[in-house]
């Protein structure tokens, strides 16, 4: 349970990754599309709704522009460099205890809604962390070599709650792009510069599980320390958290 971080690739074609992955089913049949399906799972969120509207659902075609770096709304370059060549972003990946993912693959439909609420909360809140202690940067001056805080930050949002075994594993990709809203020209769009948050990234992921384990509590939940800077959700036998843990005794064995 924790923040992962990764680069995605350049252009259009990185978007397809989430929107069109040929793996996305897990090997059980009954696996939860991963990313976005025909209808879409994915949910924008943006500090000031630029050119996403915060909370509205995420469009594969307008995802897939803006990871190429280009306007949806007008088809032209938004950044400098946009196009086939042009670095897409970065996934940031909130995982939640195991423990959480086995109450919502065993609770009814209203207790599933609470707990995905309870995540999407957790996650909503490291991400404001990102912005409010100025870990995303946007590049400006000759070879960008200015960096300052942006006005707009636009992030796609995925949650899942299976992994690619098919094991309970609620997590959220939430796809930073390489594109924000400059704060001294408003109608400027300019890449970022994600050191920041590579270097902060355990504490990124500590702003998570603190807002996670807050609002389990909250609801009445009990938790317990599991390892360094971790928790469970108290009262759920280890033997059942390994029998949901495949991915984890394959990289064991």
């Amino acid at each position: 349970m924790t923040a992962t971080l990764h680069a995605l690739g350049s252009g259009r074609a990185a978007g397809a990754y989430y929107t069109e992955d040929p793996n996305r089913e897990a090997r059980p049949p009954s696996r939860d599309n991963y990313y976005t399906c025909d209808d879409g799972n994915g949910i924008w969120w943006s500090t000031a709704s630029s050119v996403v509207r915060n909370g509205s659902p995420v469009d594969r075609e307008t995802f897939r522009d803006l990871c190429a770096g280009i306007d949806p709304r007008s088809g032209k370059g938004l950044v400098r460099g946009s196009g086939v060549s042009h670095r897409a972003g970065w996934d940031i990946t909130f995982s939640t205890p195991k423990t959480f993912g086995i109450l919502w693959a065993a609770g009814s439909k209203e207790q599933r809604a609470m707990l995905e609420t309870i995540q999407q909360e957790a996650v909503d809140q490291a991400l404001q962390f990102v912005v409010d202690e100025h870990l995303v940067e946007v590049r400006l001056g000759a070879g960008g070599h200015l960096r300052e805080a942006p006005a707009d930050i636009l992030v796609a949002k995925f949650p899942h709650f299976t992994s690619r075994e098919g094991d309970p594993a609620c997590h959220t990709h939430c796809v930073l792009l390489n594109a924000a809203r400059s704060l001294r020209d408003p109608k400027k769009f300019l890449t970022l510069e994600p050191r920041q948050v590579y270097a902060w990234q355990v504490v990124v992921g500590l702003a998570f599980r603190t807002a996670l384990s807050r609002r389990l509590i909250e609801k009445g939940f009990s938790v317990r320390a599991a390892g360094k800077d971790q928790f469970e959700i108290a009262d759920i036998p280890d033997s059942l958290i390994e029998q949901f843990s495949k991915r984890a005794l394959q990289i064991k064995a």
